[in-house]
């Protein structure tokens, strides 16, 4: 009796499994950039995580969710979706929520830069991440500023394109320092 039970919930599981195909896990601490990207085996970076989300096709959502950790930030990671799939949305969030019950300020992920000056504008200035895509929601983060001595500005969130549509920022926490880790504006 229990064995076909057993079975059923596999197969369910499985199909579920198939319907948030599109959601990545990314833990600093346990991941390894060669894993699938599972809760159970996350990638080890937010490199290697967007490099692999911005290829993904299909119509659902994407989503990366982030374990408690240091993030470090070599260059901008650019955030895009493949030509007219940009309407499906893209998440960078927090596996557990500040709004969660289980949240506690230790499990909000970091993201600190070290990049240098890396934009293509007129003043030199480093960018952390770049929205190119529209409806991207970033949820749960702490972005603490630049540690290169050579940034004097820097924006952890840029989206240099106006006619792009829908940026999310909610529940996250910017904190910077005007000579250690620079923060010019939070978005």
């Amino acid at each position: 009796m229990y064995k076909p039970l057993f079975l059923i919930t596999t197969l369910l599981f499985a199909i579920s499994w198939q319907l948030n195909a599109q959601t990545i896990f990314v833990d600093p601490l346990k991941g390894k950039d060669t894993g699938a990207g599972t809760a159970t085996a996350p990638l080890a970076t937010l490199d290697k995580a967007i490099a692999v989300t911005n290829a993904f096709t299909g119509k659902e959502p994407v989503s990366i969710k982030l374990f408690p950790g240091l993030y470090t930030l070599t260059d901008k990671l650019v955030i895009r979706l493949p030509a007219g799939e940009e309407k499906k949305g893209f998440s960078i969030e927090a596996v557990t929520l500040p709004d969660d019950t289980g949240w506690l300020p230790t499990k909000m992920p970091v993201i600190q830069s070290v990049s240098g000056n890396n934009s293509d504008a007129q003043f030199p200035h480093s960018v952390g991440l770049l929205v190119a895509a529209d409806n991207v929601k970033l949820q749960g983060l702490k972005f603490t500023g630049n540690a290169n001595p050579t940034v004097k500005y820097y924006y952890p969130i840029t989206k240099e394109d106006s006619l792009l549509t829908g940026l999310a920022v909610s529940q996250c926490f910017f904190a910077g320092d005007r000579y250690s880790a620079p923060i010019q504006g939070g978005v």
